[in-house]
C-alpha cells in the first residue's frame, strides 16, 4: 500500500562483499544542474486511486507540491499520502518534506503504518539537514515495543541521496527533461532500519496505455532500489507529458495505483508560460455575489454545528496553540507530532476516519 515502502532486510540473507553504498558521479553531476531549472509548471496535485489485483478500489494517493521557504531558504513542500486496506487490514504512509531545487532534503517527516490486530506497526522517519550535518531520526513501535534510534551524517556522506519527497519532484523533472536516459542515475536513500542503500531511475521510454477512458501516449520510469541485502524492489511510474502521474506500481504486489480522471493542465501551463489571466469581478456580480453568500452561511453552519457537538475540540486547539507559543519550537511539525501523539495512545479506539460522519 506504502507509496514508496521502504525495504527491510530478510534473515540471513547479507551479502559478505557489502559496502557503503554511493552516488554514481553522473547522478550527482546531474543533482547540480538542477539548480538553475524553474520548477513552477510541475507544483501541482495528483490523486490516484489505489485498486487490487482484482480490479476492487482500496485505497487512494495524493500528491500535493508547492513553493515556500524553510527557515529563510527557497525550496519545495512535498506533501503525499497514501492510505487504505488491503486484505482487511488497514495501512499507509505520508511524507511532508522541504526539498530545494537540487534535490536536497533540508526536513522530512515520513510515517508508515499496518494496523495489523495482534502485532501493529508504526514507523516514523525524520531526516533534518542542520548546517553541514544531517540528523535521522526514527521511531519504530512494534506491538507494546517502542524502539528510537539516531543516526548523524556529514554532508558528504548524503552525496547524492535522494529523500521519499525528494523522489516525487525528482521524477516530475525526469519526465520534463529526458537527457538523463543514457546516464548511470544511481543514486543514495535509506531503508527501513535508517541504511543507505542504492536507488536507480532508468527510462521505460513512450507507450500508449488508456488513461481515464482515453488513449495517451505515456512516459515510464523504473526506480530499483538495492539494499546491501540480497533484494531488489522496483517500483514503475508512468506519467503524461505534463509531469501527472497515471500509473503506479510496485512489482510483484497485488495493487496498482491509476489516475481516474484526466487533469486540467490549462491553468498549470498559463503558469508556467506567465499569461496574464483576466480578474474576475464576482462582487459586481449580483448572481455571484448571492451565490457566494449563500455557500458561505452554509459552511458556516456548517462548521458551527460541528464545533457545538464537539466542544473538546475548541479547548484541544487553544491547549496545543498555548503550548506552541510558549515552546516557540524551531520544527512545528516535529512538535505537534509528539503533542498529538499522545492523545493516539490514550484513545486508541477512537480514531476517526475522513470519512466519518
Amino acid at each position: 500500500m506504502d507509496f514508496n515502502l521502504s525495504v527491510a532486510p530478510p534473515n540471513g540473507t547479507l551479502l559478505k562483499d557489502a559496502k557503503f553504498p554511493v552516488a554514481s558521479d553522473e547522478a550527482v553531476k546531474y543533482l547540480r544542474s538542477l539548480q538553475a531549472y524553474n520548477f513552477s509548471d510541475l507544483l501541482f496535485t495528483d490523486s490516484l486511486v489505489t485498486f487490487s489485483d482484482t480490479g476492487k478500489e482500496v485505497g487512494e494517493f495524493t500528491i500535493c507540491m508547492e513553493k515556500t521557504k524553510h527557515q529563510s531558504q527557497d525550496c519545495y513542500l512535498i506533501h503525499a499520502n497514501s492510505h487504505g486496506v488491503v486484505d482487511g487490514v488497514p495501512c499507509g504512509t505520508s511524507v511532508i518534506a522541504y526539498i530545494t531545487s537540487s534535490m536536497e532534503t533540508l526536513d522530512q517527516q515520513h510515517h508508515e503504518y499496518v494496523k495489523l490486530d495482534n502485532h501493529p506497526l508504526d514507523r516514523k522517519t525524520f531526516v533534518l539537514k542542520e548546517g553541514a550535518t544531517f540528523t535521522v531520526r526514527q521511531i519504530i513501535t512494534q506491538g507494546d515495543e517502542v524502539t528510537r534510534t539516531l543516526h548523524t551524517h556529514t554532508q558528504q556522506e548524503m552525496r547524492g541521496f535522494i529523500s521519499e519527497g525528494a523522489n516525487l519532484l525528482l521524477q516530475r523533472q525526469l519526465v520534463r527533461q529526458r537527457n538523463w536516459c543514457d546516464l548511470d542515475m544511481t543514486f543514495l536513500s535509506l531503508d527501513s532500519e535508517g541504511s543507505f542503500y542504492n536507488v536507480k531511475y532508468t527510462s521505460l521510454g513512450d507507450e500508449l496505455k488508456s488513461v481515464a477512458g482515453q488513449e495517451v501516449m505515456l512516459f515510464g520510469i523504473e526506480r530499483s532500489l538495492f539494499t546491501s541485502y540480497d533484494v531488489v524492489t522496483s517500483w514503475k511510474a508512468w506519467f503524461l507529458s505534463s509531469g501527472h502521474l497515471a500509473y503506479r506500481l510496485q512489482v510483484g504486489s497485488p495493487v496498482s495505483m491509476e489516475l481516474i480522471q484526466m487533469p486540467d493542465t490549462t491553468s498549470q501551463s498559463d503558469d508556467a508560460a506567465g499569461v496574464n489571466k483576466q480578474p474576475l469581478y464576482w462582487k459586481k456580480d449580483l448572481q455571484m455575489q448571492s451565490q457566494f453568500h449563500d455557500r458561505k452561511e452554509e459552511q458556516r453552519a456548517d462548521h458551527s454545528a460541528y464545533l457545538r457537538q464537539h466542544p473538546e475540540l475548541r479547548a484541544l486547539l487553544a491547549d496545543f496553540l498555548q503550548f506552541l507559543l510558549l515552546r516557540k519550537p524551531t520544527h512545528v511539525y516535529n512538535f505537534a507530532a509528539e503533542y498529538f501523539a499522545s492523545f493516539s495512545k490514550k484513545y486508541p479506539d477512537h480514531q476517526a476516519s475522513a470519512g466519518e460522519s
